[in-house]
């Protein structure tokens, strides 16, 4: 089985796929372990405009499936899988093909994702105010019209289900189990 894993900035995706990962499922990442090692390959420094930018182009060389073929490229074996980072429609679509599957959005309160992203410092293109970073997720969610471009509000229309990580890691860590065990019911 399949759980794909999308939502905005700081919401928690990448910790609800290592829960999934804890109990049993293979966790691939759209980022990590696509984008990244592409980055990698070419010399460029990994920052999330060049994480974005790398995302664009191989939507438009390669098709608007492209990530998602590569992930599924790295299916090696039957079994669970979570798959992290989806922000486009057509980098789900194949994965339903693939076998049972489902969609996942976590998401929190706005204030609360902007006050994990200034805690982690990850990245000094991250923005300074709360004001930039809504500004930022504006352009996130994508819909422009534009080619290769990531269209994250679609891939939010399509979930299945929808987490709140509005609390403490606890109780989100609680959540996730209990969906996972409703899951694979």
């Amino acid at each position: 089985m399949i759980i794909g894993v999308t939502g905005p900035i700081c919401s928690g995706t990448d910790e609800f796929c290592r829960i999934a990962e804890q109990t049993g499922f293979t966790y691939i990442s759209c980022s990590r372990d696509i984008l990244k090692p592409e980055l990698e390959k070419r010399g460029i420094e990994i920052s999330r405009k060049s994480l974005q930018d790398i995302g664009v182009e191989l939507r438009r060389t390669e098709g608007m499936d492209a990530l998602a073929k590569r992930v599924m490229g790295k299916m090696r074996h039957k079994g669970d899988y979570v798959v992290g980072n989806i922000r486009h429609p057509e980098e789900y679509s194949p994965l339903q093909q693939h076998g049972y599957s489902t969609l996942v959005m976590i998401d929190a309160d706005p204030k609360t994702r902007f006050k994990r992203l200034l805690a982690r410092g990850r990245d000094p293109d991250e923005p300074a105010t709360y004001e930039q970073f809504l500004e930022w997720e504006k352009y996130d969610l994508g819909g422009r019209g534009e080619a290769g471009e990531r269209n994250h509000q679609a891939v939010f229309d399509m979930a299945d289900k929808i987490i709140y990580n509005n609390g403490t890691p606890e109780s989100f860590n609680l959540q996730v189990r209990h969906f996972i065990l409703e899951y694979q019911r």
